[in-house]
C-alpha cells in the first residue's frame, strides 16, 4: 500500500498542488471550488461554504495569535514587526513606520518536494 493510499490528506494535497500546475497562472477560489466539487461529486454550493468556513476559521485563529500547522503542507503563524524608520521614495524624507503583525508561511516537506 502506497503512502498516498494510507493518508488521504496527502492525496488531497497532491491534488491541490497539481491542480494549479498550469504554469504561472493564478488559481482562484472559484476554480478550486469547481475542481473539488467535480472530484468529490458534491454540489458547488456546499464546497463553497466549506472553503469559506475553513478560511474564516484560519483567519480567526491567526487573529488570536495561534499557529496553524497542516502536516506536509506548511505552517501559518503571525509575527510582530518592530517599529522602524523608512524613507519616502518621492522626497527621501524619513518616515516612521509603526509596528505591525504580519502573517508568515513556512512550506512543509511535501509541498517543498512537489514545487521543486
Amino acid at each position: 500500500m502506497s503512502i498516498m493510499q494510507k493518508t488521504p490528506g496527502i492525496h488531497f494535497l497532491s491534488f491541490l498542488i497539481s491542480f494549479g500546475a498550469k504554469g504561472n497562472m493564478t488559481t482562484t477560489k472559484k476554480e478550486l471550488n469547481e475542481a473539488i466539487s467535480q472530484k468529490q461529486g458534491v454540489s458547488q454550493i456546499i464546497v463553497k461554504q466549506i472553503i469559506q468556513l475553513f478560511l474564516d476559521l484560519c483567519i480567526d485563529e491567526l487573529v488570536k495569535g495561534n499557529r496553524l500547522e497542516f502536516r506536509d503542507f506548511g505552517i501559518f503563524s503571525t509575527f510582530q514587526r518592530k517599529k522602524k524608520t523608512g524613507r519616502n521614495p518621492k522626497t527621501g524624507a524619513p518616515v516612521d513606520v509603526p509596528p505591525k503583525r504580519v502573517v508568515r508561511f513556512k512550506a512543509g516537506r511535501l509541498l517543498k518536494e512537489k514545487v521543486k
